[in-house]
């Protein structure tokens, strides 16, 4: 899993149903997960319903909203 294709193996691994592969995507996003990167992550996981990692980044957003609405991607969300 790289960054270059995680969201791809993912989308295919919720498709298939495959735990094990979306354990990994998520152990995968979790390392990588920083402020700046919180939203678009946010919005994917949503997207695919991978609410297990929806939540752990809810969570980083709660604790960090003012870091996060400092970020360009908060400032592209549609109002």
């Amino acid at each position: 899993i790289s960054v270059n294709n995680f969201q791809n193996v993912m989308m295919g691994a919720v498709y298939f149903q495959m735990e094990y592969i979306m354990d990994d995507c998520g152990r995968f996003m979790r390392r990588r997960l920083n402020i700046d990167n919180a939203l678009p992550l946010l919005i994917f996981c949503k997207s695919i319903a991978f609410h297990k990692i929806a939540d752990f980044i809810m969570r980083l957003i709660d604790r960090n909203f003012i870091s996060v609405s400092l970020t360009p991607s908060f400032h592209e969300l549609p109002i």
